[in-house]
């Protein structure tokens, strides 16, 4: 996948642990934005292969009405703990900010729905628990025409 097309789409998965994974999900082509090394892996070891699998698994379940008014001026941060299975603890936290009150309710409940619908998150290296366990992902809506 070109670089270029990748820095488009994601922007940020963050986790407490300073896990830099990236996910952004504002329309449907994935990408990839963070801190590198040479061979791929972010600092915390992440391949970008399983940064990609993180990403597709949340956006094939994560969509927006093309009609919903100032869309593109919401953010949304999804905080959820997960456990060893890559299943969902409790219930996620969810924190939206930006365009008007209805709009921001609508792409906030459509990102928990992402989120609940995509777990079991899968493919996440056990041996790096410790760096997954808790994930906040932000979804960005910024690339959104409206």
């Amino acid at each position: 996948m070109r670089k270029g097309l990748m820095n488009k789409v994601w922007r940020h998965l963050t986790c407490p642990s300073l896990l830099a994974l990236a996910v952004a999900v504002a329309v449907a082509a994935p990408a990839i934005a963070g801190s590198q090394t040479v061979d791929g892996a972010d600092k915390t070891g992440f391949s970008q292969a399983e940064m990609l699998a993180f990403h597709e698994q949340v956006t094939k379940n994560w969509n927006i009405p093309a009609d919903l008014p100032h869309a593109n001026k919401v953010r949304v941060a999804v905080h959820m703990k997960l456990d060893r299975s890559g299943q969902i603890i409790g219930s996620p936290e969810v924190t939206a900010t930006g365009g008007p009150e209805q709009t921001r309710n609508a792409v906030a409940k459509r990102a928990s729905r992402a989120v609940l619908r995509s777990a079991p998150f899968k493919n996440l290296p056990l041996d790096k628990y410790d760096a997954w366990k808790e994930v906040i992902i932000n979804f960005d809506t910024s690339n959104l025409a409206h």
